[in-house]
């Protein structure tokens, strides 16, 4: 039997025992909670923070796309024609696919603005002196202003001034403004569905967009009433740096973002309940925490509940973090690392399924409706594809992504059927055929391991129209490798071969029927690299009609053309006609006609002599502007040729209600299938006939081997030309095989 002492220091060791291992349970408690605390925290302020940057990229995509709209407008203002630039302003006001402008307007270099508003037909003459942005206009500087009171709208709006230049110098500026709601659309996305805030402010605290909603009520003057600030965040602020803080208010807590956005001193900021982004672990910590001192048995019960706690957590930040909050679906980050797992399972590719002009659906049954089909597509995609071996994601509004294995037949094959199925599954669901479908896919070879490229590449070629632009999926391939490469380069060295004379004229016989004689020449462009090779233009040509650039190629070539006809002239040389094809782009511009019209008044050139060829198709687009232009041109004196007849659908009325004095039919009418000779022989003898009749000539193209010179000469065609009789020649080479030097008397 132990003795009182001897029970007493059992009692006192036991009491000891419980003492340490009360304290080593909170010790682990305590470490545990602080760890995942951390975890936690890093966790969400770094989802916060890919909030902060999607805002940023939205805010920055449309001033940015404000921005290059007014340098280009600026770049194509006739400034010296105020009816002419006042119709083009007033134009761009009311053009809501390209702009969301309110107004837009140019001001000269004396301050006086003209203003051009979508809301009235009026025009505004202003002056703007006592506005510092303008003074910075017009010194060169591109200015975003802070919110402003329009005095003819009475309504606050944002302003951009971008500088106009010519020939160097600043010669004016444009000025745009748009709704402050165009901004608050932007910004009042909900976040995580969760009741967080975006509001824009300055550095100093004060409000650039009045908050329609704050945490504290009637706190509407400075961002600091209502989240508070310690000296060290102002400093940040002052200093332009990004800075996360915790706020709390009415028992929530939250998370407040700034973000410095390198506008003026403008900053995003973005607060967030803590709550949406995770579970309150602090209630349950102390509950846990209770009840291990009194019952110390349960700490293993809680050791597991925390594990499961944390573990579903994790998933959940997980499941915000790496899928697309609308559809369910991986979203591209989580599409990416998936992707990177499987390279090694092939065959495979990556595809990007788009949505053909999503928009239209999204303007006809409204977002409400089209993201109820985005989630009818994201579903419909997860039962057609096997989970265990492939992959969907979502990307952005109109793409979703895919990870398929097979080759690339059929690969193909299940890509037709999915679109198939899904536009019959649409149709029976919404009774509507809006939706249309086209991919782009890249096949994972050997040693690919960029999931970035694959997805460029997959793009690219879902981009890419090819021959077909009726085919639906586009496969990636080593063609259009070489093609995104070539495009890359042109547009990377396409400015400084204009500047060094890296586009050279060549020239292209083209022959009288009846003499075979060379009586005229198409004027071609070629890009000589600096190695000596020289590229084609069906290498560059598509480039520069989509970026823009096909303008000043062939103004630049236009000018070439004049060049050569007066030294033609000056050094006695028989003098032959010349075609040259412009872009579509530039009948648009203003200031073309006069353009031509002083190069050929400089250079001192017969306009006879030149043939501007245009495509049938720019008569469709704006049919009243193109006649007037053509108009203008027949009455400086260029000849008119209508290129590329007959390809496509080809509308006689063209014949009717334009004056062309020249038709020039497309190669397609030289089928190399002789059985159908007798049937093309009537269709173009009749075409020939009946351009003579209205006193139009014609010119075969694509001639290549005798059969095609017997039938053009057979239907009657005026002129021919083709590799049959040259190819397209450097100038000095087409002197000295086709034109006399004539000595002046």
């Amino acid at each position: 039997m132990r003795s009182p002492r001897k029970a007493q220091r059992a009692i006192n060791q036991m009491v000891l025992y419980l003492g340490v291992a009360v304290i080593v349970v909170f010790m682990v408690l305590y470490l545990l909670f602080h760890s995942f605390h951390h975890s936690r925290m890093a966790t969400m302020e770094k989802l916060v923070q890919n909030i902060a940057d999607q805002y940023e990229a939205s805010i920055d995509l449309k001033m940015t796309g404000d921005l290059r709209i007014l340098e280009t407008l600026g770049s194509l203002l006739n400034i010296s024609d105020p009816l002419a630039m006042e119709e083009t302003l007033r134009a761009q006001t009311l053009d809501d696919d390209i702009n969301t402008f309110v107004s837009i307007g140019y001001i000269d270099s004396q301050y006086q603005a003209m203003l051009c508003y979508q809301t009235d037909d009026s025009t505004h003459q202003v002056d703007m002196q006592d506005y510092p942005e303008v003074t910075k206009a017009l010194s060169g500087k591109t200015v975003i202003t802070d919110l402003i009171l329009d005095p003819y709208t009475d309504t606050y709006m944002s302003y951009y001034l971008v500088p106009v230049r010519r020939d160097e110098q600043v010669v004016g500026a444009l000025i745009a403004s748009n709704h402050v709601i165009v901004l608050h659309e932007i910004i009042e996305d909900p976040i995580l569905n969760s009741g967080g805030l975006v509001h824009l402010i300055h550095d100093d605290g004060t409000y650039i967009l009045p908050p329609r909603e704050t945490l504290v009520p009637n706190q509407t003057t400075n961002v600091f009433e209502t989240y508070g600030a310690q000296q060290q965040v102002l400093d940040r602020l002052s200093n332009h740096q990004d800075d996360i803080e915790p706020f709390h208010y009415m028992n929530e807590d939250y998370l407040v973002m700034f973000k410095y956005l390198n506008i003026n001193d403008w900053y995003l900021i973005c607060v967030i309940p803590q709550s949406a982004l995770g579970t309150n672990y602090f209630v349950l910590f102390l509950l846990i925490l209770l009840l291990s001192i009194v019952l110390l048995i349960i700490f293993g019960l809680f050791a597991f509940y925390m594990y499961r706690t944390l573990t579903a957590n994790s998933k959940e930040l997980s499941r915000l973090a790496l899928h697309d909050q609308l559809t369910g679906l991986y979203n591209t980050y989580r599409f990416k690392q998936e992707v990177k797992a499987r390279l090694d399972k092939r065959p495979s590719g990556v595809v990007i399924l788009n949505i053909y002009h999503f928009r239209f659906v999204n303007e006809l049954l409204g977002y409400s409706q089209a993201n109820e089909v985005l989630m009818m597509i994201g579903q419909k995609l997860l039962t057609m594809i096997d989970p265990e071996r492939e992959i969907v994601a979502r990307d952005t509004k109109d793409h979703f992504l895919l990870f398929l294995q097979g080759d690339e037949l059929s690969i193909e094959e299940r890509l037709i059927s999915v679109m198939e199925d899904l536009r019959t599954y649409y149709h029976l669901h919404l009774k509507s055929n809006l939706l249309h479908f086209n991919a782009g896919v890249k096949m994972i070879g050997d040693g690919e391991e960029d999931v970035d490229a694959l997805l460029s590449h997959a793009l690219f070629a879902l981009n890419e129209e090819g021959d077909d632009p009726e085919r639906e999926i586009h496969f990636y391939d080593a063609s259009l490798q070489d093609e995104e490469n070539l495009a890359n380069y042109a547009e990377t060295y396409m400015y400084e071969a204009l500047r060094e004379g890296g586009f050279e004229l060549f020239l292209q016989p083209q022959l009288d029927m009846h003499t075979k004689r060379v009586i005229r020449a198409e004027a071609l462009v070629r890009w000589k690299l600096k190695n000596g090779t020289y590229l084609k233009p069906n290498q560059f040509i598509p480039v520069f009609e989509r970026n823009g650039f096909c303008c000043e190629l062939d103004l630049y070539m236009f000018e070439k053309v004049c060049q050569l006809m007066a030294r033609w002239h000056k050094e006695g040389r028989q003098m032959l006609g010349i075609s040259i094809n412009q872009t579509r782009l530039l009948f648009y511009r203003d200031d073309y006609v006069p353009r031509l019209k002083a190069l050929v008044a400089h250079y001192e050139i017969d306009p006879r002599w030149i043939t501007i060829e245009m495509i049938e198709s720019l008569m469709a687009d704006l049919p009243d502007k193109i006649m007037q232009v053509v108009d203008q041109l027949r009455e400086v004196g260029f000849r008119i040729s209508l290129d590329d007849f007959g390809h496509g659908y080809s509308n006689f009325n063209t014949l009717q209600n334009y004056r062309v004095d020249e038709l020039k039919l497309d190669k397609g009418f030289l089928s190399n299938d002789r059985s159908d000779t007798k049937r093309r022989e009537l269709i173009v003898g009749g075409l020939v006939r009946l351009s003579r009749g209205l006193h139009i000539q014609t010119v075969m193209e694509g001639i290549e081997n005798q059969a095609d010179e017997d039938f053009v000469q057979i239907v009657g065609c005026d002129i021919g030309q083709g590799y049959y009789y040259d190819a397209p020649l450097a100038v000095s080479e087409f002197e000295k095989k086709y034109q006399e030097k004539v000595v002046s008397q």
